[in-house]
């Protein structure tokens, strides 16, 4: 092997530790799910299904798509227009 591919493996084994180290924190910094909000979630699915079901995992994404909705919305109920 070339001394690029050596150099380039060398890193990726490095990447791959870091990933793990954080994903590792990521995992400690979680908290739990307040039953309160659980009990919302669940009376909203049975609600949109039409019966109760069991919710049997939720998970948490990083999606940011619902706040950036929220501001276009925001944003386009105001008149920008000069009179």
């Amino acid at each position: 092997m070339t001394e690029e591919v050596l150099r380039l493996q060398s890193e990726v084994r490095e990447l791959r530790k870091r990933v793990e180290r954080l994903e590792g924190l990521l995992f400690e910094l979680r908290e739990p799910i307040p039953e309160d909000d659980l009990v919302v979630l669940s009376a909203a699915v049975a609600a949109y299904l039409g019966k109760r079901t069991r919710i049997r995992q939720i998970r948490l994404l990083g999606n940011k798509n619902w706040a950036m909705q929220g501001r276009v919305s925001l944003q386009a109920s105001h008149d920008w227009s000069h009179r």
